[in-house]
């Protein structure tokens, strides 16, 4: 009878470590599989992080370019009582030349490094007031990003806004 105790009691000591081995690996799984979680969602707070600081901008951008469109339209109103267009043409022309005048400049001042803030208020000004007169002498939004060196989406934007403005 001593004989069955001890197969018995030696059954029952095997069950328990293979037991015990089963649920460490548990435990062990269940701390990878937390561990691969914690880094997954520093991953996506990181993401969001970006995109969060990319909508900021872009709202930054969009709020500068409205307040840039109001003013053009105020700025218009008393042109748009001149008899003379010719004059408010050449005006305008003499801007745009101005402004590529003073990009090219900059442009080759090898010096100069780019910053990642905003433009200036001034500058985003004479862009979108060059932007608006080159698109009303026919030039495509394309077109006009490559000739002024600036993103076609920024183009696109100003030009969407500038049409739904009222009258």
């Amino acid at each position: 009878m001593s004989g069955l105790f001890i197969s018995t009691t030696h059954s029952a000591d095997i069950f328990t470590t293979l037991f015990n081995v089963l649920i460490i690996l548990a435990i062990g799984g269940l701390w990878l599989a937390w561990a691969r979680n914690v880094k997954r969602q520093k991953a996506v707070e990181t993401m969001l992080s970006t995109a969060s600081e990319q909508l900021e901008e872009a709202s930054h951008h969009l709020a500068n370019a409205l307040q840039e469109i109001k003013q053009l339209q105020r700025a218009k109103e008393p042109q748009s009582n001149d008899s003379d267009g010719d004059t408010t043409y050449t005006q305008d022309n003499a801007k745009i030349e101005h402004y590529r005048t003073s990009t090219k400049r900059s442009q080759d001042d090898s010096t100069s490094i780019k910053s990642a803030s905003s433009p200036s208020p001034e500058s985003s000004k004479s862009s979108v007031q060059e932007i608006l007169q080159m698109h009303r002498m026919g030039q495509q939004a394309e077109q006009i990003a490559a000739q002024l060196d600036i993103p076609l989406a920024r183009v696109q934007l100003l030009l969407r806004l500038n049409e739904q403005r009222p009258v």
